[in-house]
């Protein structure tokens, strides 16, 4: 039986995300880039994307950007666009610091951009190894549609996964 580990076992941080079960998502602004770098450092390491990409995705007109505060802490980000030409949305990003990973804070973006993205389908591309990413991928609707070979800075493929709206 797995046991819960002693409360000094964890950290205070780990401790307030365990705790943290409200969290709001809103409209991310520009004020929010440096936080948004922070987490997406946390949560993508080496692929995540530079300042300049961000800023480019924060000042994209028809872009979806979305946060996840908890306790005035940025603990999640999401961007997305439409590709007019396919007739078809992408999520460019999306990620939990992994301390909050777990409550259903990503579903909820991806739910929000949703209703935000007028596209019969909607596309994104996760690593092939992240089973729990593509687990609550398939858990809201989405499916695999094809592979980007080699698609991330260490060689790791993509799978590219794609939700039917209409």
């Amino acid at each position: 039986h797995a046991q819960a580990p002693a409360a000094g076992a964890l950290g205070a941080q780990a401790q307030r995300a365990q705790a943290a079960t409200h969290f709001v998502v809103s409209d991310a602004a520009l004020t929010d880039l440096l936080a948004i770098r922070r987490q997406q450092h946390a949560c993508f390491g080496p692929d995540a994307y530079d300042l300049f990409t961000l800023l480019g995705l924060a000042l994209t007109l028809q872009a979806v950007r979305l946060k996840a505060v908890v306790d005035g802490k940025l603990v999640a980000y999401l961007a997305a666009e439409v590709n007019r030409f396919e007739n078809r949305g992408w999520i460019v990003t999306v990620g939990t610091l992994p301390e909050y990973a777990g409550r259903g804070i990503a579903s909820a973006l991806l739910l929000a951009a949703e209703s935000k993205l007028d596209t019969p389908t909607i596309r994104l591309t996760v690593r092939s190894h992240n089973q729990r990413a593509i687990d609550v991928y398939e858990r809201l609707g989405y499916r695999w549609c094809g592979t980007h070979r080699r698609y991330y800075r260490d060689g790791e493929d993509g799978l590219i996964m794609e939700k039917q709206r209409r």
